[in-house]
């Protein structure tokens, strides 16, 4: 199950690189500094340590060249193209490790989930199978009331699976339904969990309405 996670969330960040070419920026970068910064970022630290060198994938998008890819995609899909335009990163780093390294792999991302909840990040989605982890994450900003009021400023994704671990980062402005959009769209499993979160804040919205 995590491999085809992992496959789709990479599927969505090769699909934004294979469109990079120089051309207008569409958002002004953020200095480094800006950037962890934000909210949404999250510092993974040198997980590279771990890797056995067999296969590894690293992948650093920011402004200016996802505004790039925005403006790639924009007759396609309008929607993904504004999504995409209002992110400040996109980070994915993956990598195989030795039977040897399992342990500590496993307490590196275990270790991670633990310090994002306990800085406020929800844990929307959380799957123990044996020798498997995921945790996708994401972190609220607004007053969390209102549709209108609420957006996400970050998500991170822990991946755990014997021989393969993924840490994916992306920091910007969104709602959780644009990512359900992603997800239905590479077919990424578990995105039904987050359309039954979108769902269960619509049926909220309504029955706030017919009580006007």
């Amino acid at each position: 199950m995590t491999r085809f996670i992992t496959q789709g969330l990479l599927a969505l960040v090769f699909l934004m690189g294979s469109f990079a070419a120089p051309a207008t920026a569409q958002d002004e970068a953020l200095t480094p500094e800006e950037l962890r910064a934000e909210p949404g970022y999250v510092e993974f630290g040198d997980v590279w340590k771990y890797s056995d060198g067999d296969e590894e994938i690293e992948i650093d998008l920011t402004q200016p060249l996802l505004g790039v890819v925005g403006a790639f995609v924009s007759d396609e899909d309008p929607e993904l193209a504004d999504l995409i335009m209002d992110l400040h990163l996109v980070r994915v780093n993956s990598f195989s490790f030795r039977k040897s390294q399992d342990e500590d792999v496993r307490g590196l991302i275990d270790g991670k989930a633990e310090e994002l909840r306990d800085s406020g990040w929800e844990n929307i989605i959380k799957v123990r199978e044996r020798g498997e982890r995921v945790n996708v994450f994401v972190k609220m900003d607004g007053d969390g009331r209102t549709r209108a009021g609420t957006f996400l400023s970050g998500l991170t994704v822990l991946v755990y699976e014997r021989g393969q671990a993924t840490f994916v980062n992306v920091v910007g402005r969104f709602r959780l339904e644009d990512i359900a959009r992603v997800g239905r769209h590479f077919d990424i499993p578990g995105h039904q969990d987050w359309d039954d979160y979108n769902s269960r804040d619509n049926d909220d919205n309504d029955d706030e309405d017919g009580d006007i």
